[in-house]
């Protein structure tokens, strides 16, 4: 990786230039923090539905391993000599025992990128079923990340265009 970002240095400049930018950004205009109290306590009940939904998909569902070595290259990755440690803490084939960037880079290679989305529906469909759809528009337009998990076609905050279980089917 490090001989692809700065092995020529026209591509290096290029990559000092993006980390450059972004520590400036981030340190000259730090993202803010929800403005009401009342939002960041939604963020955290978001945000525990999101992570049960999320254990109970990857962890509980037995069709997910399946799927997961269906879905990705994640067997033929760990031929690969990439990395400074072997892909699995045990030669377990379940999914507790994968390391966070095997799973993260096999996901990555689907263009699914399952590990950043999944979940967040559930968590702001919960939040609407109790009664905070008005907060999560509120928030929807005084939040600069929320409008990326909303569909602007859609007056509801809860269903995304595809889910895991439409994906098992």
């Amino acid at each position: 990786m490090v001989q692809a970002k700065f092995g020529l240095p026209h591509s290096a400049v290029r990559q000092l230039e993006i980390y450059t930018t972004a520590v400036l950004l981030a340190t000259l205009k730090p993202p803010e923090l929800p403005r009401e109290e009342k939002w960041r306590n939604l963020m955290d009940e978001i945000s525990e539905i999101s992570c049960q939904s999320y254990r109970s998909t990857v962890y509980e569902n037995p069709e997910f391993l399946a799927y997961f070595h269906e879905a990705t290259p994640q067997a033929e990755l760990g031929f690969l000599n990439i990395g400074s440690r072997p892909t699995r803490r045990k030669s377990s084939t379940g999914i507790g025992h994968l390391r966070a960037i095997p799973w993260v880079f096999a996901w990555t290679q689907t263009r699914f990128v399952l590990p950043a989305w999944l979940g967040v529906g559930a968590g702001l469909k919960g939040v609407c079923e109790k009664g905070h759809t008005e907060d999560l528009k509120a928030m929807y337009k005084g939040m600069a990340f929320l409008p990326i998990y909303h569909r602007p076609d859609r007056d509801d905050f809860g269903e995304g265009r595809h889910s895991y279980s439409e994906a098992l089917r």
